[in-house]
């Protein structure tokens, strides 16, 4: 019986390697070899610190072969374990497409479940490998980025770009399709332990690096929704730059919207306002009528100005000023924003000159900032400008429009030393980490004369000293900048309760390396000045910039304190004991946080200039052990950003954050032993 069984055994062994070799080779590959659509994932856009802004993640859309399923309520039935689905929409669709061999069942199913459904061995069901497009940071830096889908509709799955960068970089930003052939198991699964990325990368679409901060870009955004809805303003938008390498560090818009809900606002707030909205600039343009006429020779800053507070030019009515400024010097003219002055300044240059200078500074055309439907402006032809008081309007703002982005481009170059570059908003273009373009900062055309840059910026500090500004000056940063409160125009003229306020600034004036550029368009309720409504915008983002980039600060100046104020003293880096003695011999009035040995912080800093019975924030620390020379991680759980990195700066330790609001979780935890390399990072949220 053995043998016999034996023999069959043989005999089926020899049928299958030499009779049948070929029917089960092809049976073979059959199962084992298949050809699937390569889908790549589309490139992501990131801020220049590598935080991913817009990015696409795996996921499996379900179909379903109707005919193929028996019993489509048992079908359901396991399904719905599993995945969330409308039952009676798809009962209803199985009965009408009985037949069909395709029906869309479920899109944007995670890996994860993907896996289980796919173990469950279920008949006429398949998948489709795609990619979802979404925005780690919520609805920040939107009307930049803008969103994907299909005209009218939110589709993340189609992947075209629509609005912003990924409109405008498209073409880079889209991945490629194509087939391979894979080896499989029976279950249709790659035989690989994982998926052969290597070989699917070359599909993506490249990454679009921007020169845009999302720290700074939180701190614009929220400053300026806060302004906006406290003065019940129609829109508005906050431009960050670096004044030397022309980066766009933030460009915050209002009204914003939800990239991956963007069907749900109006078209209207997808707009990028900063670089399409075209308005008459008023009191911000005086500068550059003043640097023009320093810069040819006509005027200095000691030049003088007699303003009866009223002017006529030409048969119209009379060119107002707030006040009789009577008797001003060039300096004191843009300090005090007289508009009499700007009329004279103005009217003594000839238009020819003023225009060409105008047009070197970028006014009438495009900034060049890679960006769709981007306005030039209007910068009128000498041809036709018809009387002196479109001349003399020129001088305080009216009769030219600008952009916004244009305005941050022109003073840029007016106080960095007389260099005017193409703002950056995208520095590299990148694929699996290889640089394929890279947009390198330009070497500047020079517009003015370095000294006429050095005028300006005493100008712009007038400003802020004694000027219409002096609500943004900064302890231990010297600040300059411009206030503009703009009549909005109509088809027959301008309306007397609506207003353009703004305020555009540089620190530190010494040494200038941040712009910002704040504007209001239509408050309705408060001030509708730029000195009280933007100007307060730009010295909170000024203050959070100054310890969030290390700035360091102008040479310390005595500065006059009245009677009933106090110049608060450091107590950073002392003994509890010792803080205690200094406090009460000062009678100064404090509250305490945290526990520790040693102050870590204090708020408001060392020479700020404060009202006697004041409070200050002190935080209680224990920054060192002395006897190992060991750090000691400081607890900033419950901080805001701006005090968390004032105190890891001050502890000279290196740190990464995340997320944006107050501290939730720190690594390495509270109290434990640090050295001087190692990093502390910071969870933030706004709960």
């Amino acid at each position: 019986m053995f043998i016999f069984l034996f023999l069959i055994v043989l005999i089926r062994l020899y049928q299958v390697q030499f009779l049948q070799k070929n029917i089960w080779t092809n049976e073979a590959n059959s199962v084992y070899k298949k050809n699937i659509e390569v889908i790549g994932r589309r490139g992501s856009i990131l801020d220049r610190n590598l935080n991913e802004l817009s990015t696409s993640v795996l996921a499996y859309s379900m179909y379903l072969i109707p005919k193929e399923i028996k019993d489509i309520s048992v079908f359901l039935d396991k399904i719905s374990l599993h995945v969330d689905f409308d039952r009676e929409r798809m009962e209803g669709l199985f009965k009408r497409f009985r037949n069909n061999s395709f029906l869309w069942f479920k899109r944007g199913i995670d890996p994860k479940t993907y896996r289980i459904i796919k173990d469950m061995n279920l008949s006429g069901v398949n998948f489709k490998k795609e990619y979802k497009r979404v925005y780690p940071e919520g609805s920040l830096a939107s009307n930049i980025i803008g969103m994907v889908g299909i005209e009218g509709k939110t589709d993340f799955y189609d992947n075209k770009g629509l609005e912003g960068l990924e409109n405008y970089f498209d073409k880079d930003l889209a991945s490629q399709k194509t087939m391979l052939e894979i080896m499989t198991d029976n279950r249709g699964y790659s035989v690989f332990s994982q998926e052969p990325e290597t070989i699917y990368n070359e599909y993506n679409g490249s990454d679009v690096i921007l020169t845009i901060d999302k720290v700074i870009q939180y701190w614009a955004e929220q400053e300026l929704e806060k302004v906006i809805l406290e003065h019940a303003a129609k829109k508005g938008y906050i431009i960050v730059m670096d004044v030397n390498s022309f980066d766009l560090l933030a460009v915050a818009n209002y009204p914003t919207f939800s990239p991956d809900e963007f069907s749900k606002y109006p078209s209207s707030s997808y707009k990028n306002l900063a670089f399409i909205d075209v308005y008459e600039p008023g009191s911000t343009f005086k500068t550059l009528i003043a640097a023009i006429a320093l810069a040819n020779g006509k005027f200095d800053l000691q030049s003088r100005f007699k303003c009866n507070g009223s002017i006529k030019v030409d048969k119209g009515p009379e060119i107002r000023c707030e006040k009789a400024h009577g008797d001003i010097s060039l300096e004191e003219a843009l300090a005090y924003s007289c508009n009499v002055a700007m009329v004279d300044m103005a009217l003594s240059m000839e238009y020819e000159n003023i225009y060409s200078k105008l047009r070197e500074f970028g006014f009438g055309e495009k900034t060049g900032v890679p960006f769709l439907y981007e306005e030039k402006g209007v910068l009128v032809k000498p041809e036709r400008m018809n009387s002196k008081r479109d001349i003399a309007s020129t001088g305080f703002g009216y009769r030219i429009a600008v952009t916004g982005i244009q305005m941050a481009r022109s003073y840029a170059a007016l106080v960095n030393g007389g260099l005017i570059k193409t703002p950056r908003l995208v520095s590299c273009i990148e694929k699996n980490g290889e640089i394929l373009r890279k947009i390198d900062e330009e070497n500047g055309i020079r517009v003015i004369p370095e000294e006429t840059s050095d005028k300006i910026r005493k100008i712009l500090s007038a400003v802020v000293e004694y000027g219409t500004a002096q609500s943004v000056k900064m302890v231990n940063f010297s600040v300059g900048g411009k206030t503009g409160t703009a009549k909005k125009a109509h088809s027959k003229g301008y309306y007397d309760d609506k207003y353009i306020s703004s305020f555009i600034g540089t620190f530190p004036v010494e040494n200038p390396k941040i712009l910002i550029y704040v504007v209001v368009d239509d408050p309705q309720s408060g001030s509708y000045y730029g000195s009280t409504l933007a100007a307060p915008a730009f010295r909170n983002i000024a203050q959070n910039i100054v310890d969030y980039m290390k700035i360091s600060p102008d040479t310390y100046k005595q500065e006059k304190v009245e009677s009933e104020k106090v110049i608060v003293p450091n107590f950073t880096g002392i003994a509890k004991n010792i803080f205690f003695n200094r406090v009460n011999m000062l009678g100064i009035k404090y509250k305490s946080y945290g526990a520790g040995d040693f102050v870590v912080f204090q708020e408001p800093a060392q020479g700020s200039i404060v009202e006697k019975d004041r409070e200050i924030d002190i935080y209680f620390g224990n920054p060192s052990i002395n006897e190992d020379d060991k750090l000691i991680s400081p607890d900033l759980r419950g901080f805001t950003m701006r005090k968390a990195l004032r105190i890891l700066n001050k502890l000279k330790l290196k740190y990464e954050i995340n997320g944006n609001g107050i501290v939730k979780i720190q690594t390495p935890a509270p109290g434990t032993e640090i050295d001087k390399n190692s990093i502390i990072r910071l969870e933030f949220t706004l709960e």
